[in-house]
């Protein structure tokens, strides 16, 4: 279907399309009074007005600095979904712009969402405004000339401290490219960490520059400095875990004369672990 576009891009474009296509059969009666926006998860405030604020190709990205990353983003996002490609700068948001800025009246990674003359998305911090940025990507409809947003303002905060989900690949090995749709999906969904299992009894995924053996067919350290990077862009924060002692025989396997250990009393070799 999108014979050169990246899988990572495809997914994520499916994903959209699939928010946006469920927002166009909540308007196909073509009423004036906008239908509440399909939203995962839904905000703990929402006050939808009358109308819709309708994006053009005039209409830009305007942000503070810090928010340059998720700027573009935005804009790559949008145009894959609806075609269209806003332009991205510095400044304050006017008619009909999409403004990101930080709110220092608000606290932890509470955000709010305002749609009137123009989209204002305000959070305590980076990744606030990212999760704004997700709520606004769901709110869109349409495409062509026809690319829409209701009139509304939102209030919201996640709903735990911690909201994430673990993905092993050491038992199932994905490769980096494979990870960034998933990084993706944990975005729009406002999953705030992704947690790697990095090693078992199968693989040790990442290459050690302490011990050349260990992990050579794995992943190399500037493809998980960049795949980081690329998720802290997201307001995804990556949690890796190295599983040891235990489930650790491939360490054994590729280095004994560093990870394994003989039993003095028989002589039988183990590996390093403990009770």
């Amino acid at each position: 279907m999108f014979p050169t576009m990246p899988t990572f891009h495809r997914t994520a474009l499916l994903l959209l399309c699939a928010l946006i296509l469920l927002q166009d059969v909540a308007h196909a009666s073509g009423r004036a009074a906008p239908a509440p926006p399909s939203l995962i998860p839904w905000p703990k405030t929402l006050h939808l007005g009358e109308g819709y604020l309708m994006l053009s190709n005039r209409s830009r990205i305007m942000v503070e600095s810090k928010f340059r990353p998720i700027a573009a983003i935005l804009s790559d996002e949008i145009f894959m979904a609806t075609g269209l490609r806003l332009a991205t700068g510095e400044g304050v948001p006017s008619l009909d712009d999409i403004g990101l800025a930080l709110d220092p009246a608000l606290t932890g990674e509470a955000y709010t969402l305002k749609v009137d003359g123009r989209v204002r998305i305000a959070g305590a911090n980076y990744n606030a405004v990212v999760m704004g940025t997700a709520t606004l990507l769901q709110a869109i409809t349409g495409k062509g000339k026809e690319i829409r947003i209701p009139m509304m303002a939102i209030s919201d905060q996640p709903g735990s401290v911690y909201c994430g989900m673990m993905l092993d690949v050491a038992r199932q090995h994905h490769p980096i490219a494979a990870l960034r749709p998933i990084i993706e999906m944990c975005r729009l969904y406002k999953i705030r960490y992704l947690h790697l299992h990095l090693s078992d009894d199968q693989l040790f995924t990442f290459h050690s520059t302490a011990y050349p053996k260990i992990g050579a067919q794995g992943y190399k350290r500037e493809d998980l400095v960049d795949l980081v990077a690329y998720a802290d862009a997201r307001a995804v924060t990556i949690v890796p875990e190295i599983e040891m002692p235990g489930h650790s025989s491939v360490l054994a396997a590729q280095m004994p004369e560093v990870f394994e250990t003989r039993d003095p009393a028989t002589g039988k070799s183990h590996v390093l672990c403990v009770d």
